[in-house]
């Protein structure tokens, strides 16, 4: 049985005794439950499901592999964590793993119409922008509080995907049943979806279920942190291999530079001593006059 799950980059260690002291392992009543999480129920107790913290932790580690090399290869990840539970840690966690978030409310459209959510985006960075450099928003003080508060709505709304100038390769979800839009989006799109999934939900609709207690602020807490970790891991080592491929194509360009400065000097020596030598010759013809 597996015990624990370990960041290489952190140190970070997240064990069965973590899940149960955040409640991860307690689901839904039995009367509310979906079939489907049967392999991830360990036994019923006072008519509430309890949820086998081993499988949790085995999800989360396969989760967390897949977000690790997606990172790694440059991909972006979107976190959606809507209900009241999560929406401080999926802002912190997609700041700190440097992803793209939505925790407030999920626009309908926000991937299927991208290019309109964009231009929404665009506007939101414009009067942003606007605002830092003092420039008034309005031509009067009531067109100025009206511009204000859009601008506000927006970025409530749309603040945290900002940056995000195409669609995400990955979406990681809290609570599958309210986030219904967004998993249905990201179904159409054919994103891959990892989501913390409770007992009364159906873990077929994701990619990468990880059963857990879904309203428990401990439990998200600690799962988006452990895959937030993974994604840092990943973007650690995506730079290494930035940084690996730009020294490779600066010898690479030192060596063909290098080459060229070679070969100019040579093709100058050669006609260096092509000017001599025809200047030797003219020398030569002039003394043949001379002497006739």
């Amino acid at each position: 049985m597996q015990q624990s799950v370990e960041s290489s980059l952190t140190g970070e260690t997240l064990t069965v005794r973590s899940l149960l002291e955040s409640s991860a392992h307690i689901g839904h009543p039995t009367k509310r439950w979906h079939p489907n999480m049967r392999p991830y129920i360990y036994a019923k107790r006072g008519g509430v499901h309890i949820i086998n913290p081993a499988r949790t932790l085995q999800q989360l580690e396969l989760a967390s592999r897949f977000l690790s090399a997606l990172a790694a290869r440059g991909g972006n990840i979107l976190m959606v964590g809507t209900k009241k539970q999560a929406q401080e840690t999926i802002a912190d966690e997609a700041i700190r793993s440097e992803s793209h978030f939505i925790n407030r409310r999920w626009l309908g459209g926000l991937m299927t119409n991208f290019q309109t959510i964009q231009e929404r985006v665009d506007f939101l960075v414009r009067m942003q922008e606007r605002k830092a450099k003092g420039e008034p928003l309005g031509h009067t003080k009531r067109e100025e509080l009206l511009a204000t508060g859009e601008m506000n709505r927006l970025d409530n709304y749309l603040g945290g995907i900002k940056n995000m100038t195409r669609l995400p390769d990955a979406i990681f979800i809290v609570d599958i049943e309210k986030e219904k839009n967004a998993i249905a989006e990201a179904q159409r799109l054919g994103i891959p979806i990892i989501a913390i999934v409770d007992t009364n939900s159906d873990p077929s609709q994701v990619d990468y279920p990880i059963p857990s207690n879904d309203d428990s602020v401990r439990a998200i807490r600690l799962i988006a942190h452990r895959l937030a970790s993974a994604i840092l891991e990943g973007r650690a080592q995506y730079k290494r291999s930035e940084e690996e491929r730009l020294a490779e194509v600066a010898e690479i360009e030192k060596q063909e530079a290098e080459a060229r400065a070679s070969a100019q000097a040579a093709a100058a020596a050669r006609l260096a001593r092509a000017r001599a030598e025809a200047i030797e010759a003219d020398e030569s013809e002039d003394d043949s006059d001379s002497n006739a």
